[in-house]
């Protein structure tokens, strides 16, 4: 609150004989001006120290919100390197005449849950892959940063390795079948178990 010193009663203002300020109103005034500035002064940096602190709490919450989009990045990624593909066996080849195709049967991609972090499952829509070599094992997978693509591209690698879901960012494992010999019959593949779905290792066997 503002408190001006008062001038005292019966004090005159004018000197008559010059016409000028008297002294003590001069003093008065002096007073009143200084009480006027040092409010002002205070109020300035009040004003300044509440911009600060308005400018600590936006740093504040910008921190936070950057903390918790971290961790759901986070939890996101981790729902991906644990997803599998339920039914677990979506792969089947063929004979298609001068090569062999590779048949991925409609299927949901399964993220498990993360914490408070919960991302739908995926209906991923059927595809095949064609032009491939007979009597190969090959690693179907592919990419998605989204985890919501249902139409993704599929490839497929001889290489066990490149299909792993850590091996891109966004890879999704689907599973492995060797095609069949030239002429021969269809053959079944092997998904990717959860969690994370792996590549087929020789014998059947499921890699980590």
């Amino acid at each position: 609150m503002l408190k001006l010193p008062r001038l005292p009663a019966g004090q005159g203002i004018v000197d008559r004989q010059t016409g000028l300020p008297t002294l003590a109103f001069t003093v008065y005034w002096q007073q009143v001006l200084e009480a006027l500035e040092a409010q002002e002064a205070t109020q300035d940096q009040l004003i300044a120290d509440l911009a600060a602190a308005v400018l600590n709490i936006q740093a504040a919450m910008a921190a936070a919100q950057a903390a918790q989009t971290d961790a759901t990045n986070a939890a996101r990624e981790t729902a991906r390197l644990n997803s599998y593909p339920n039914p677990g066996n979506v792969l089947t080849a063929t004979d298609a005449g001068t090569d062999a195709t590779i048949t991925i049967a409609s299927h949901k991609r399964v993220y498990p849950v993360q914490g408070s972090v919960s991302i739908p499952s995926v209906t991923v829509a059927a595809g095949t892959i064609t032009g491939l070599a007979y009597s190969t094992r090959y690693f179907v997978f592919y990419d998605d940063l989204s985890l919501a693509n249902t139409t993704p591209t599929f490839q497929a690698t001889t290489n066990s390795a490149t299909a792993q879901v850590g091996a891109a960012a966004g890879r999704h494992f689907v599973g492995y079948v060797t095609t069949p010999v030239a002429g021969g019959s269809g053959t079944g593949g092997t998904g990717g178990a959860p969690p994370g779905g792996g590549g087929g290792g020789t014998g059947g066997s499921v890699e980590p």
